[in-house]
């Protein structure tokens, strides 16, 4: 079939079929999934954390648990950062990073980390988001952003043995005085 021809088939289609195909084929195809994802990017975040929530009913026993070494593979998602990344999206980046260390953090009582998989994830996820933040072609008020953010991670303490690593974070984006101060008021506000 010749390009106008297969143009002109997507053309004379219904949107209904055309939605169905498309959903039908991304889910099929994990590079076209985050591809996908990372084209329409401004939708993404709310999609992205219902489709990790998604992997973790899906690994969870029918008690909601994870056994040891039931390890989810998080990387439909972080390949969504990735080709962000390679795109020069860095702050689209930082928040698919942000929505995944949130998930782990918050789905932490559903796991037996023993081997420290979801904990290590977590914080691999945490340096790359806050890489990402501190790329030249993120703004100030993006990074105070996530600085908010990451303060009101510390001062959530739930599960508390995760405040170590959003404060690590925290610290490592406050790369100057100013940064700093406003992480210093922030965090004495929240009585840090």
């Amino acid at each position: 079939m010749a390009p106008t021809d297969l143009l002109d088939e997507v053309y004379s289609s219904k949107p209904r079929e055309l939605v169905e195909f498309l959903r039908g084929e991304v889910r099929k195809n994990k590079d076209m999934n985050a591809r996908f994802q990372a084209m329409f990017a401004e939708r993404a975040p709310q999609v992205r954390r219902d489709e990790i929530d998604r992997l973790y009913e899906q690994a969870a026993d029918r008690h909601g648990w994870l056994e040891e070494f039931n390890n989810i593979d998080f990387d439909p998602v972080t390949s969504v950062a990735e080709i962000m990344k390679r795109r020069g999206d860095y702050a689209g980046a930082a928040g698919v990073y942000r929505e995944l260390s949130d998930a782990i953090a918050d789905h932490m009582d559903m796991v037996d980390d023993s081997d420290a998989y979801y904990a290590t994830t977590l914080e691999i996820m945490l340096e790359d988001m806050t890489n990402c933040v501190k790329h030249k072609t993120v703004s100030q008020d993006e990074r105070k952003k996530y600085i908010e953010y990451l303060v009101g991670r510390c001062k959530k303490d739930d599960p508390d043995f995760f405040t170590d690593y959003f404060m690590e974070s925290l610290d490592s984006l406050c790369t100057n005085d100013e940064y700093r101060r406003y992480r210093d008021v922030l965090l004495a506000e929240a009585g840090k």
